[in-house]
């Protein structure tokens, strides 16, 4: 079997068995050279899937130390979408994409019109990604102004966003739209809160749905 088939497959039957209570949080986790016997490997490859294991937050312990299987993240209730975040930032990413689908109509723009996107990732006081915004429009700093809560769904988790969340591709993430209007009450910018669902709750009162 290819390596990446390979890495893919025991990462998978890894997550399957945390997740079924199999390993239970603080319990010893299979180490590199267990997980390559039992899984018929390469060392290689069982470290890798350690490293993603590890990313993911399914498994703690320092590199060359015993791995112990992760216990799960509290669950946070979101019931202001715009209220600061209390704790650190990571990683911010700028860059220009075509608004399309609901972002573009939110906008009020063509389909497909370019504007600005910035991604910010949000961490936990452990230092953990909590959440991500990703922000369209062409006033990333909108004046302070009214905001409209657009709606929350729920959507399988991309390789991307998966990335930056630490959680496995097709995980189910909240999204929460915001719109940010300027002081002449055209809309400015769009807030696309991602909330990975074993994490939060999403709880808005009637004042944070058109404020």
């Amino acid at each position: 079997m290819p390596a990446e088939a390979s890495y893919l497959r025991v990462a998978e039957a890894l997550r399957r068995r945390i997740r079924s209570g199999d390993l239970q949080p603080g319990q010893p986790f299979p180490s590199r050279h267990e997980i390559a016997t039992e899984y018929r490997v390469g060392l290689g490859t069982a470290q890798r899937v350690l490293g993603v294991l590890r990313a993911e937050h399914l498994v703690e312990g320092a590199q060359r130390h015993k791995p112990t299987v992760a216990h799960p993240p509290a669950v946070r209730v979101l019931t202001d979408p715009v209220t600061p975040w209390p704790h650190g930032i990571g990683e911010r990413r700028l860059s220009r994409t075509a608004a399309k689908g609901d972002i573009a109509a939110l906008l009020g723009l063509a389909d497909g019109t370019r504007v600005q996107r910035e991604r910010i990732e949000y961490l936990d006081p452990d230092g953990r990604t909590s959440h991500v915004l990703a922000r369209y429009g062409n006033q990333l700093r909108p004046a302070p102004g009214r905001h409209e809560h657009a709606g929350t769904t729920a959507r399988a988790a991309g390789p991307g966003e998966a990335g930056m969340l630490g959680v496995a591709i097709g995980s189910v993430l909240l999204v929460v739209m915001v719109i940010r209007y300027a002081r002449d009450g055209r809309p400015a910018a769009v807030d696309e809160l991602l909330l990975p669902a074993d994490r939060w709750q999403v709880r808005l009162g009637s004042a944070h749905r058109s404020v």
